[in-house]
């Protein structure tokens, strides 16, 4: 189940990107440029999620998932399938966005351009 929704939030954020390429960089698409978002780093609190471009191995952190409950003084509580947004290439910052296993899938945690949004 997890994976399953995981799996999806990818392809949301992942169709994101590339409408946001195809409105904002034409030009770049049709000179071979193919962006997307991929599973970057499986770790055992977090999974990364990456927007990244093949041809000019290119990526940036757009967020993280959180893989199993936990709670800790530092990021306080937090549940499996929690979205969070990146504060570093390596780490999320705090404050949860949504949650993969939400009715929307997590799209609510997304700015719409294929990242995880600033918290409101």
């Amino acid at each position: 189940m997890f994976e399953e929704r995981l799996q999806q939030f990818v392809a949301i954020l992942d169709g994101q990107v590339k409408s946001e390429y195809q409105k904002l960089y034409p030009n770049l698409l049709e000179a071979g440029f193919d962006p997307g978002v991929k599973i970057d780093n499986r770790g055992s609190k977090y999974i990364k999620l990456s927007e990244f471009e093949k041809k000019h191995k290119r990526n940036r952190v757009v967020g993280f998932v959180v893989v199993k409950d936990s709670n800790t003084a530092t990021m306080g509580e937090l549940k499996k399938g929690d979205i969070l947004m990146a504060a570093t290439f390596k780490a999320p910052a705090k404050g949860v966005r949504g949650n993969i296993f939400d009715d929307d899938n997590g799209l609510s945690a997304s700015n719409g351009r294929g990242c995880v949004r600033y918290a409101s």
